[in-house]
């Protein structure tokens, strides 16, 4: 029987990391977007100020997938969230019951940090992790479109 097991991630695991980065990038066919790099990792999640926080998925030992996920504050409700900005496991383990532990996972550290919720989006065209995480009870948001103002819009307003 194989053993999932799920930790976090360390200044160990960076090359790890990125690895599964880049391979969920060119799942989506983005791979070109791909400017991450083991320093700038070991400065964002592993550095004096952490902006993010990794999980590595291990099956009967060996690294098969990772999570890169976040707390932010709900101001409704007055607790915080977790943030899940990507999870990625390889195609060859998926169906094994492991995005469930992964979400159990998250769901309990938020539950004893006091928090409420996790939240993340999801590509409208995957039909299958839209089927999961409705599996799972999740709910797609109706009333909410995500908007990123990035790169030379920041510089644009900075420069404003």
């Amino acid at each position: 029987m194989t053993k999932v097991n799920l930790r976090p991630g360390t200044v160990e695991d960076i090359p790890t990391l990125l690895g599964f980065t880049r391979e969920l990038a060119e799942y989506e066919n983005e791979l070109h977007k791909v400017e991450a790099t083991e320093e700038g990792l070991r400065h964002h999640l592993f550095g004096p100020d952490p902006k993010a926080r990794t999980l590595i998925i291990e099956l009967d030992g060996q690294a098969v997938g990772s999570a890169f996920y976040f707390y932010f504050f709900a101001t409704y409700r007055g607790k915080p969230g977790i943030y899940l900005e990507d999870i990625y496991i390889q195609p060859a383990f998926r169906g094994q019951g492991i995005g469930k532990k992964i979400f159990a996972y998250l769901a309990r550290e938020v539950r004893e940090a006091g928090g409420y919720f996790v939240r993340w989006w999801v590509m409208d065209d995957n039909e299958s992790g839209i089927g999961f995480y409705e599996s799972l009870g999740a709910r797609r948001e109706k009333h909410h479109t995500i908007y990123h103002l990035e790169d030379d819009a920041l510089d644009g307003l900075l420069e404003s």
